[in-house]
């Protein structure tokens, strides 16, 4: 792998930290109707977001997703988007990248919105990364804007291998079980906290989940919950 500074178009790693965002209610401002602004736009509208694209014109997705999601589509450019900007809680810039493009990211900035800059990642604050649903494992590959053919492709690779592993697949369904149960019968989070520490650190549970034995597993997870809890979860 390449170090950090063998390529002018990297961002500094130690800045970023990935984190998981709730969409829905969130108010997004689009600037650009075209493949990129249209792509975003559509994906943060389809998990509950409010959207307004201004754009001087607009893609024929973009029209589908007016009917769909409500997506308001607002024709002007980059002065008619600030005209929004109080109204957004994050700006998307998918447009050639110019000073007035910097000066309304840099604005965005100062007042404290998310904001990713897709002709030019370095300056925004939100990376969208290459992500996968995986019946409810979500996993998401960025490399913070050196090459998205390789952040696919890793992310190609990782979704091959968990989908693979029966130790992903038992660990996901029985941890997820119990700790159902345990927020409805165990009151006390210090004490949910040691189970889960205890469990992951259970090499019974462990090998019982490597080897695929969802059933077993089950059964001893809620041992090592009774022991530790002092009673039936």
């Amino acid at each position: 792998m390449a170090t950090r500074g063998e390529h002018d178009g990297s961002a500094d790693a130690t800045l970023y930290h990935p984190l998981v965002l709730r969409i829905e209610g969130l108010r997004v401002l689009v600037v650009g109707g075209g493949g990129v602004g249209s792509r975003r736009a559509i994906l943060l509208a389809e998990k509950g977001a409010e959207v307004k694209v201004v754009s001087l014109e607009f893609s024929p997705e973009l029209d589908n997703a007016k009917k769909l999601y409500g997506v308001e589509l607002i024709e002007g450019g980059i002065d008619k988007a600030r005209e929004y900007l109080d109204w957004a809680s994050m700006l998307i810039i998918a447009v050639p990248w110019s000073g007035e493009a910097e000066d309304l990211a840099r604005e965005a900035l100062r007042k404290g919105k998310l904001v990713n800059t897709a002709p030019e990642g370095r300056l925004g604050n939100v990376i969208f990364p290459f992500a996968e649903d995986l019946s409810g494992l979500i996993v998401a590959i960025t490399s913070l804007g050196v090459s998205g053919l390789a952040a696919r492709r890793a992310l190609e690779r990782v979704i091959e291998v968990l989908k693979n592993d029966p130790e992903i697949a038992c660990l996901y369904e029985t941890h997820g079980r119990l700790k159902l149960r345990m927020k409805k019968s165990i009151q006390d989070p210090t004490i949910r906290m040691r189970i889960h520490m205890a469990l992951w650190q259970d090499v019974e549970y462990r090998r019982l989940c490597a080897s695929g034995l969802l059933g077993e597993a089950w059964r001893r997870a809620l041992e090592v919950a009774r022991d530790i809890a002092g009673r039936e979860v």
